[in-house]
């Protein structure tokens, strides 16, 4: 059993430290550059596990470098890698964030094959309903069609305004 199980992106991040963002055209001396381990779901579970809690990750990479990468550091945590899916031919998320070190202001660049998107039948039904928590960074819903029996995806709507309560 799991203490969290994280569904979503993972994603290779080159970290580049600028001392002020350039102006158009400009070269501009960087000032850090780092390659690390990102994405919403991943990075979360990596500081769950480093916490203590026992995590496994769900989701997909290209068979790519940066695949291979961000697999290999996720597993390095302690994050259990068992439902990662290698999709043949395509290219792993990754990212290029411009961060201003005065101010911590980030500029985030990125990429993503859509073939790399979760789909329901990459869900380990069992792990998901023993764990003790789940993590879940989609933005998008999948849904069963009423009229077909098939997976489709949807963007969530916006919960309906509620009614304001009178004095």
């Amino acid at each position: 059993m799991f203490d969290v199980v994280g569904i979503g992106l993972n994603a290779i991040d080159y970290l580049v430290g600028l001392p002020r963002f350039p102006v158009s055209g400009e070269k501009l001396r960087m000032s850090a550059f780092a390659r690390e381990g990102g994405g919403q779901a991943a990075t979360a579970l990596v500081a769950l596990s480093r916490w203590g809690c026992r995590c496994k990750y769900v989701g997909n990479v290209g068979d790519d470098e940066h695949g291979r990468l961000s697999s290999l550091l996720l597993s390095r945590e302690g994050v259990d890698i068992a439902h990662v899916r290698t999709v043949p031919g395509a290219s792993s998320q990754f990212a290029v964030i411009l961060v201003e070190e005065e101010t911590g202001e980030r500029t985030i660049l990125w990429d993503r094959d859509p073939r790399i998107r979760v789909s329901p039948e990459d869900l380990p039904l069992d792990d998901i309903r023993r764990t003790r928590a789940l993590l879940s960074t989609a933005t998008t819903c999948p849904r069963r069609s009423p009229r077909r029996g098939r997976a489709t995806h949807r963007r969530p709507r916006p919960p309906r305004a509620t009614r304001r309560w009178r004095a």
